[in-house]
């Protein structure tokens, strides 16, 4: 018996993370299951997804490969429009570039900061049912080659999976705040409404 070409086993991954993205409402364990699938689907060596903040009009970040800080996380914001990611958010489609430092939306102070060295891109819009952007996925350095027009196909579907469990991971993590928010403001109120502690009478 024949084992399964590499459309097949992309196809299977595809399906499977498809399942374990529906599974969870946890917004961490959606950005990092998405971050490590691009990564391996697409053969690259790094990834990175930003989520979409439309009322300040910025891409922001807090989880990546490479990047870590320390335990802490550090959230990097950027301008919706700013760099090749922000091309593939401007414009809702995905910007496939072979040769980062040949193009002038490129920005190399990351890698002069860190001493990596960015060949490869592929951003893609992460867009809802509706179309509207949730936020926009980066993957550098296809490991063998450029990204290709298969590649993208498969960064279209993993997107669109990505970006609904992304909206709803990203109101589940909402809702939890402002239920801890309105928790606190009771309590205050109720310390602030309490009797006079004798002791200070």
């Amino acid at each position: 018996m024949a084992s399964p070409g590499p459309d097949s086993l992309r196809s299977e991954k595809l399906l499977e993370l498809s399942r374990r993205l529906a599974a969870t409402g946890d917004l961490q364990a959606i950005l990092s299951l998405v971050i490590d699938a691009l990564r391996d689907l697409l053969d690259a060596d790094r990834a990175t997804v930003f989520e979409y903040d439309a009322k300040a009009d910025q891409r922001f970040t807090q989880v990546a490969h490479g990047i870590s800080g320390g335990d802490a996380p550090q959230v990097i914001r950027i301008p919706r429009g700013a760099g090749i990611a922000g091309a593939a958010a401007t414009s809702k489609r995905i910007v496939n570039i072979p040769d980062a430092y040949a193009d002038e939306r490129f920005n190399r102070a990351v890698d002069q900061k860190t001493g990596y060295r960015t060949r490869t891109i592929l951003a893609i819009p992460l867009l809802d049912h509706d179309g509207e952007l949730v936020g926009v996925a980066q993957v550098l350095n296809r490991r063998e080659g450029t990204f290709d027009a298969d590649d993208e196909e498969l960064a279209e579907g993993l997107a669109a999976n990505a970006a609904v469990a992304m909206r709803r991971g990203r109101m589940v993590e909402d809702s939890i705040a402002r239920e801890r928010l309105e928790r606190e403001e009771d309590h205050a109120k109720g310390l602030q409404a309490g009797p006079i502690p004798h002791e200070i009478m």
